[in-house]
């Protein structure tokens, strides 16, 4: 039997909706996948199906003896390993941070979605959805994230009275952990510069640090830099 015209334009219009409220969420939040990906993959998963579902009902021209076969479930195993294709384009890697795995987990789910509404399953795609939305949006409250941490680095100018273990020494008094540190010292006038790189919470107080690094013994200014800092799937 096949679709009804109306059926199929339901189907579409429901597919349209579940896959634009995860594309909704992922846009808002300003991941690389939002509400016009999420929308498409889960149409285009629904018109997949239902082409599928189709199929079953042409009739294929054959000669006498010779029969045909066509299997529905082919389209749908394609177009979940299709899929894989885009969400790895959603993933990216940044140092040891893997930046987009979840949002590439929602095209999966709305990919589903898409399938189920092709199918004719409502309430399989809605619960699904509604599923889905939830996890993106409670578990993002109760869940334990490290806080976001940046790294800095400070520049240490110094004249040429300035000792570097002295320095040290008051770059530990003012709590900081250099994680590396160089240093430059000019042969001409013995001018040094120490430059630390730390990580620290953003949310740190860097004021605090540089007014106390500020007494230091020589030291004739400081210049300090964002390097770098880490992000969210």
């Amino acid at each position: 039997m096949m679709i009804p015209p109306e059926e199929i334009v339901l189907r579409l219009g429901a597919s349209v909706l579940f896959g634009g409220v995860i594309g909704f969420e992922r846009g808002y939040n300003d991941h690389p996948a939002g509400l016009r990906t999420h929308t498409l993959v889960a149409l285009a998963s629904t018109v997949f199906m239902i082409l599928s579902l189709h199929a079953l009902h042409v009739e294929y021209p054959t000669h006498p003896g010779v029969s045909v076969t066509f299997d529905p479930t082919r389209i749908a195993s394609y177009v979940v390993a299709g899929i894989g294709f885009l969400g790895g384009g959603a993933i990216a890697r940044t140092g040891f941070k893997v930046k987009g795995l979840t949002t590439a987990a929602s095209l999966w789910l709305v990919t589903a979605t898409g399938m189920s509404v092709g199918v004719g399953l409502y309430l399989l795609a809605f619960a699904g959805t509604l599923l889905g939305i939830s996890v993106l949006t409670l578990f993002r409250l109760i869940e334990r994230r490290p806080e976001k941490r940046i790294t800095r680095r400070i520049a240490l100018h110094c004249d040429a009275s300035a000792r570097l273990s002295a320095l040290l020494e008051h770059v530990a008094h003012a709590g900081i952990k250099p994680e590396t540190y160089d240093v430059d010292r000019s042969i001409a006038d013995g001018a040094m510069i120490l430059t630390i790189e730390i990580r620290q919470p953003v949310s740190a107080d860097l004021a605090t640090h540089i007014a106390t690094l500020s007494t230091a013994p020589g030291l004739l200014r400081i210049v300090t830099s964002h390097q770098s800092s880490n992000v969210d799937e």
